[in-house]
């Protein structure tokens, strides 16, 4: 089992802490960028979305190869923990068992576990408190990983 720390006053999350991305140009990171750096050593140059418009997540270096998603975690990344990006990416639950995140309006654009996370992470229309709740049990419950905000 991992522990996960996200740090409050760099999250960026729900409309708060600028765009939600691994890592933004304000310093702030959504909760899979607070994965990839603290647990999967991933170089933040490598996290940093430095044109949110693009909607989308450098990986090289290069404009040609971002990734479709704002905030995509790099599945190029072969390191520490490498294994956790891999069954983010790869893993695909079956989301008709999560009425929770039905209830709270949670939508995601995919069925994989790094989709479900993010739709937690940047959902407007819940509360910090509910947020972090939703946040805890899916890290623990998909990935085995206990998150402790701070």
């Amino acid at each position: 089992m991992y522990e996960l720390i996200i740090d409050r006053s760099n999250w960026a999350r729900g409309g708060i802490g600028g765009v939600a991305s691994l890592l933004n140009t304000d310093g702030n990171m959504c909760c899979l960028g607070f994965l990839c750096s603290n647990l999967c050593d991933v170089p933040l140059q490598q996290l940093l979305d430095d044109d949110p418009a693009s909607k989308g997540c450098y990986t090289s270096g290069t404009p040609d190869e971002r990734y479709s998603m704002p905030s995509t975690v790099p599945d190029n990344y072969i390191g520490k923990n490498s294994q956790l990006i891999d069954d983010l990416l790869d893993y695909t639950p079956n989301t008709e068992n999560y009425s929770d995140l039905i209830d709270a309006n949670i939508s995601f654009n995919g069925n994989s576990i790094e989709h479900i996370l993010q739709g937690i992470n940047d959902e407007m229309s819940i509360s910090d408190e509910v947020r972090e709740k939703l946040l805890t049990k899916y890290f623990k419950q998909l990935l085995d990983i206990e998150v402790k905000f701070v």
